[in-house]
């Protein structure tokens, strides 16, 4: 599997019209990078790697990092970095099944969106947006039915605002 393949999977969404009745993006799983060898670290001495660092010199990813946080000898976290250092999107196993259930976008080291699976069935239904890292808009799926029934705003303090 290519570093290309898993980029592909995790395409990046705008959900902007509660009308639109395009379906909501999927979740995705974990998957070894099986052509690159990457190097390990073994954070808690158990004789298993709990970190993994991946390179790609020539690609849109420059490395990706993992992290195996509950010891169970998988992935976790992944966090993509880009040429000059910068985090341009981290995937979180949550609940440790080997799905994504949370995928958050950077620009230029802020977050500005997250797409999360709230009850595990591999179908991002919060999706936030965000304004130099401050949470701006929330449209939230809150039937499951891969339709937005709720937008919320924020001001500058964090606090709702408008639905």
């Amino acid at each position: 599997m290519t570093l290309f393949f898993i980029i592909s999977c995790t395409p990046k969404y705008q959900i902007t019209n509660s009308n639109n009745n395009e379906e909501l993006p999927r979740s995705i799983q974990f998957t070894e990078l099986a052509e690159k060898t990457p190097s390990t670290l073994d954070q808690n001495n158990d004789g298993n790697p709990d970190q993994w660092k991946y390179s790609y010199p020539d690609s849109q990813a420059i490395e990706i990092r993992a992290v195996d946080l509950n010891h169970d000898g998988k992935e976790d976290i992944r966090t993509y970095f880009d040429p000059k250092g910068n985090i341009t999107k981290e995937e979180f196993d949550g609940d440790f099944d080997g799905n994504v259930d949370i995928i958050d976008y950077y620009s230029n080291n802020k977050r500005v969106e997250s797409h999360i699976d709230t009850n595990t069935d591999m179908t991002f239904d919060v999706f936030r947006f965000y304004n130099e890292g401050v949470l701006k808009r929330e449209e939230i799926d809150t039937n499951y039915d891969n339709t937005i029934d709720v937008r919320y705003n924020y001001n500058a303090d964090g606090r709702r605002i408008k639905e």
